[in-house]
């Protein structure tokens, strides 16, 4: 995570370096305006996570001439598991709560279209309680500020990129507008139209939009890793609580003594020498070469170890094998910020061209 832009502008022809310049300008004036930093730590949070970190454009603010970007939860997101021949998606769908305060006709809203659907949700809710045998007179009227499900969709309609407010349902179209072109390039081929949808994948997998997130890559690492840990704590646990003894019922004649409730301190007739403790070997020294075997498989796939996250490991090696290790980490760093870079200059192409 960088807490500022990875791209910037660049002139293609001499004199286009000026202009190049300016963008950069406003780019970082924008960066730090549209609070960028707090939003991309929440993408890398969720690439991690989830495998995919979404943005949208979802308006304009006219006040600070930007855009208004949100970070969109990915477990809400629909996406198109099968893009087209150019890995372009042929549509985004995602789950939105809103209230009817929010649906408005200033914002593009079909307001007769959002009070018959409110009055579907509420019919749906009392034939819900009629269903489980509730009073419906308890059921209140959705208000102005209570919550509704809507399905905001991205999508092409005859060769044409809208953005579509629905119901759950799908059975009302609240709003719908088409998203319109930016350049004389997109004018002429409307194909040419992006989503205003910023889509970051950690490690892109073919046909699953979400792709490979940590958890995929370490979850059975780390399963078998607590597995050995958990084991040798109840070892250690049983060692300082209990303990197995071996005893001479000769010098201990009543062995019902010892089955009594542990007390402290405990007093039991005997002779001296008659209870010893049977000692316990050491755990196998394979026990810890397996764990370590498990964290450095873990360290291999995602191209991380001690070092490259600047702590000092406990093994000697030299300068050259730790050349070695820091470039193959930095390999594997450069590859997912690639992917970083890609997704940065589609963000950018959304209001600066």
């Amino acid at each position: 995570y960088m807490d500022e832009s990875i791209v910037e502008f660049a002139g293609r022809q001499l004199w286009d370096e000026t202009y190049a310049q300016n963008l950069n300008k406003l780019a970082k004036f924008d960066y730090e305006e549209m609070k960028l930093a707090k939003k991309r730590r929440l993408l890398y949070e969720d690439k991690f996570k989830y495998g995919v970190g979404i943005e949208a454009i979802v308006g304009w603010d006219k006040t600070l001439n930007i855009p208004i970007t949100v970070v969109i939860d990915p477990q809400t997101w629909l996406p198109d598991n099968e893009p087209d021949q150019n890995y372009w998606p042929r549509f985004h769908l995602f789950e939105y709560i809103a209230t009817q305060e929010q649906l408005t006709k200033e914002d593009g809203y079909d307001e007769q279209a959002v009070k018959e659907y409110v009055s579907e949700v509420e019919q749906g809710l009392v034939k819900k309680a009629q269903k489980n045998g509730e009073d419906i007179r308890k059921i209140n009227s959705i208000g102005r500020n209570d919550t509704i499900q809507v399905i905001h969709a991205y999508t092409i309609l005859k060769w044409e990129k809208y953005h579509v407010t629905v119901s759950q349902t799908f059975s009302k179209i609240l709003r719908c507008y088409k998203i319109k072109a930016k350049t004389k390039a997109q004018e002429k081929n409307p194909s040419l139209i992006s989503f205003p949808v910023i889509v970051r994948n950690w490690i892109p997998y073919r046909y699953d939009a979400y792709g490979i997130n940590i958890f995929d890559i370490l979850a059975d690492k780390q399963m078998r890793t607590q597995l050995i840990d958990n084991l040798m704590i109840i070892r250690a646990e049983y060692e300082a609580l209990w303990g197995t003894f071996l005893v001479d019922p000769e010098l201990v004649p009543d062995l019902s003594q010892l089955k009594t409730p542990t007390t402290w301190p405990k007093y039991i007739s005997g002779k001296a020498g008659g209870i010893s403790v049977i000692p316990k070997g050491e755990p196998a020294s394979d026990v810890w070469n397996v764990r370590d075997r498990i964290q450095n498989s873990a360290m291999l796939e995602i191209g991380i170890d001690e070092r490259s996250m600047g702590i000092t490991s406990g093994a000697n090696i030299t300068a050259t094998e730790n050349q070695r290790v820091q470039a193959n980490a930095n390999l594997k760093i450069m590859l997912w910020l690639k992917e970083d870079i890609i997704a940065e200059k589609e963000f950018r192409k959304q209001w600066y061209w």
